[in-house]
């Protein structure tokens, strides 16, 4: 389960790409691919083993136009499907 007062890590198998304005998560364990949108490319970005995911969403909520709630909410629904997947890990 996500808790926004952790501070996670991307997975070492997890590489992340965005060319013109498409983004994937690639799992080079695996080889799957996982098509993203900017939001998902941007917060997975972020996780970086130094902010808590509370820290994260604040962050990026700032950049886009939207209710903080709205964003706030998408943005823990994404990363908890994330999570599952172990795309990160708790650091």
């Amino acid at each position: 389960m996500l808790e926004l007062n952790n501070i996670y890590v991307l997975n070492p198998n997890i590489i992340l790409r965005g060319i013109n304005n498409k983004y994937w998560a690639l799992d080079t364990k695996s080889g799957s691919q996982f098509r993203l949108n900017q939001l998902s490319y941007d917060l997975l970005s972020f996780i970086d083993g130094k902010k808590t995911i509370k820290d994260i969403i604040e962050e990026q909520s700032k950049r886009y136009d939207v209710e903080k709630e709205i964003f706030e909410k998408d943005a823990t629904n994404f990363l908890e499907m994330a999570l599952e997947k172990d795309f990160f890990t708790k650091k």
